[in-house]
C-alpha cells in the first residue's frame, strides 16, 4: 500500500492530495496502530518515542491519525497561516536519483489556522503534535507580528509545542522583536490556560557561522524553548554533477545529512546546553539519525526518508535510536 501512496507524496498537485485521502482513511479502519516505545522527555514534553514526521507534508493535518499508526512518536503540521492560501503554484519535485534526495518548489498553499485546528483537534493520535504557524503572503514583514498572533493564539490549545520558521528573516532586528512578541504572547495564554505550551524556532542549514551564534544569542536571551535544525537547502555543493541537481528550489534528504550534522554541531556549541535541538535533514538509516543526536539533537524529525523509504525507517529508528 505504501509504494503507491509513496509515489503520490513524490508527485504534485492532485496526486499529492490523493496520497493523504489514503492515509487519512487508512487512519480510519477499525485496528489501532502502536507507537514503538522508547520514551524521552524533552521541552516538558514526555515524547513515546524521538521520531517525528517534519512539518511540510500533513500541512493542514489531514492524516494525523494515519501517520500515527505508522510509529511516529511526534507529528508537525503547517506551515498554516490565518487565512487559507490557495494561489501558490503546486509543490512541485525532483527527485535525485543517485543522490537519494528530493528538491521541492513553490508550496505554500494551506487551509487556514481554523481548518487545521479543526483537524487537530478532531485525531485521535495519542503522540505529540506540533503546530508550524507563519504569515500570509499578502502580509508585509512589517506587519507579520498580528498573523503569528492570530496563529499562536488559535492553536495554543490544541499543540503541545508550535514552531516559527525563521530560516528566510536574515534582519536581525525584526527577529528580535518577533522572538519577544511570541514569548509574550506565550506568556499571557500561559496565564489565560493555566498550561504552558513550548515556543520552537526553524532554522536554515545555510546560516553562516557568525549568524547562527547571533541567532542563538537571542534565542537565549529570549528564553525560546526549543529549536528545529534545519530545513532544505539551497546549496547544491554536495549534488554537483548529479542530473536535475541544478533545478530551482530546497534541496533534501541524503545529500543534506554532512551539512546538516555540521549545523547541529554548531548549534549546540553556541547553545551551550540551554535549549534542545531537534534534528531535521538527511536522516536516512539508524546510524544517521544517531549522528544527529551524538551531534547534540534530543529528537529527530523525518521528511524525505520517509517519502522515499516508507514507514519501515520509522520502526527502525524508533527502536534503534538511542537517546540521552
Amino acid at each position: 500500500m505504501y509504494s503507491l501512496i509513496r509515489q503520490g507524496l513524490l508527485g504534485t498537485g492532485k496526486s499529492r492530495e490523493l496520497s493523504l485521502k489514503a492515509l487519512k482513511i487508512y487512519g480510519n479502519l477499525p485496528f489501532k496502530g502502536k507507537i514503538p516505545e522508547n520514551p524521552v522527555s524533552v521541552m516538558g514534553i514526555q515524547f513515546k518515542n524521538p521520531i517525528g514526521l517534519a512539518a511540510g507534508l500533513d500541512i493542514n493535518g489531514e492524516a494525523i491519525d494515519g501517520l500515527g499508526r505508522l510509529g511516529f512518536g511526534f507529528i508537525e503540521v503547517g506551515t498554516v497561516t490565518p487565512k487559507a492560501e490557495t494561489n501558490y503554484p503546486h509543490l512541485e519535485t525532483t527527485r535525485l536519483h543517485r543522490a537519494k534526495g528530493i528538491i521541492h518548489r513553490h508550496g505554500g498553499n494551506n487551509l487556514g489556522i481554523d481548518a487545521v485546528i479543526e483537524n487537530v483537534s478532531s485525531a485521535e493520535y495519542k503522540g505529540v503534535v506540533g503546530i508550524n504557524i507563519g504569515k500570509n503572503a499578502d502580509t508585509s514583514l512589517d506587519a507579520s507580528w498580528d498573523d503569528y498572533q492570530i496563529c499562536l493564539q488559535k492553536a495554543y490549545q490544541f499543540a503541545h509545542y508550535i514552531t516559527v520558521n525563521l530560516d528566510e528573516q536574515a534582519d536581525s532586528e525584526w527577529t528580535e522583536h518577533l522572538l519577544k512578541s511570541l514569548k509574550h504572547e506565550q506568556f499571557l495564554l500561559s496565564q489565560k490556560y493555566r498550561s504552558y505550551k513550548p515556543l520552537v524556532i526553524k532554522l536554515s542549514p545555510d546560516l553562516t557561522a557568525d549568524e547562527i551564534a547571533q541567532i542563538a544569542d537571542s534565542l537565549v536571551r529570549h528564553n525560546i524553548d526549543g529549536v528545529i535544525a534545519g530545513n532544505g537547502t539551497l546549496s547544491r555543493e554536495m549534488v554537483g554533477g548529479v542530473k536535475n541537481a541544478e533545478q530551482a528550489g530546497r534541496l533534501s534528504g541524503k545529500p543534506l545529512h554532512s551539512l546538516n550534522n555540521q549545523f547541529i554541531r554548531q548549534l549546540a556549541h553556541a547553545l551551550n546546553g540551554k535549549i534542545p535541538i531537534v534534528g531535521c535533514g538527511g536522516v536516512h538509516s539508524v546510524p544517521s539519525a544517531q549522528e544527529k543526536i551524538n551531534a547534540g539533537a534530543s529528537l529527530i524529525q523525518l521528511y524525505s526518508g520517509f517519502i522515499l523509504q516508507g514507514s519501515s525507517l520509522i520502526q527502525q529508528l524508533a527502536t534503534g535510536v538511542e537517546v540521552k
